[in-house]
């Protein structure tokens, strides 16, 4: 697995993939709003009348981030099905925004202030030829982002991404009650809900760090 991004298949892929659904009618679907800080974040939501065999429903999505009323970063989102997840979170006096770009995979950063962007996409996915990691929801852990999801409907673990490098750990394989997940500055809980032992396991912000610096992989 590599990241892709920006890549000449990544590009044939997106464009592939927004040419869905053109041959209905596209109408507005849902418009989201969240607020952080100075910033405003719209998400709007078309479907098209065009829909496969299985009756599944192709969408599109514009998103826009305003900072006091001015726009200052949109974009295209591509998706079939399931609409993203946000998170706005502060880090080094800065303000950024995660979400996933592309379809249900992968994820980018921006900068809000600065206006710099990460983006990761797996390559894995590009010709469907196996699963990669759907976030569901991130957590800011000092500096590091705590990812929360799944490869495909379960079980639902946890990732550890360093907010600075983007180095990345899986820290489980087992199926997390999330509701139970106990953290502090120094210290993290996962609970499982499969009954077996252990019950749970917990990482120390260091031991998260170390592993972090040790690695050499960036992808998820």
């Amino acid at each position: 697995m590599a990241n892709c991004y920006r890549t000449k298949e990544h590009e044939r892929f997106r464009k592939e993939q927004l040419k869905l659904g053109d041959d209905g009618e596209w109408k507005l679907e849902e418009e989201r709003k969240q607020n952080y800080k100075d910033y405003e974040l719209k998400y709007v939501t078309y479907s098209s009348s065009l829909k496969t065999d299985s009756n599944f429903v192709y969408n599109h999505c514009k998103l826009s981030v305003y900072r006091r009323k001015q726009l200052i970063y949109a974009c295209d989102d591509i998706y079939e099905d399931y609409p993203t997840f946000f998170y706005f979170y502060t880090l080094d006096g800065y303000d950024y925004l995660m979400f996933r770009k592309d379809d249900l995979y992968g994820y980018t950063i921006v900068n809000l202030t600065t206006m710099q962007e990460h983006n990761y996409f797996p390559d894995v996915v590009l010709n469907r030829e196996q699963e990669s990691f759907i976030i569901v929801e991130a957590t800011l852990w000092n500096d590091i982002l705590l990812l929360f999801g799944c490869h495909w409907a379960c079980p639902y673990i946890y990732y550890a991404l360093d907010a600075r490098t983007y180095k990345t750990h899986m820290l489980c394989t087992r199926d997390v009650d999330e509701t139970k997940t106990a953290i502090d500055d120094t210290s993290l809980t996962i609970y499982y809900t499969d009954g077996n032992k252990p019950k749970s396991q917990s990482y120390t912000y260091t031991e998260i760090v170390k592993i972090l610096n040790e690695n050499e992989t960036y992808d998820i």
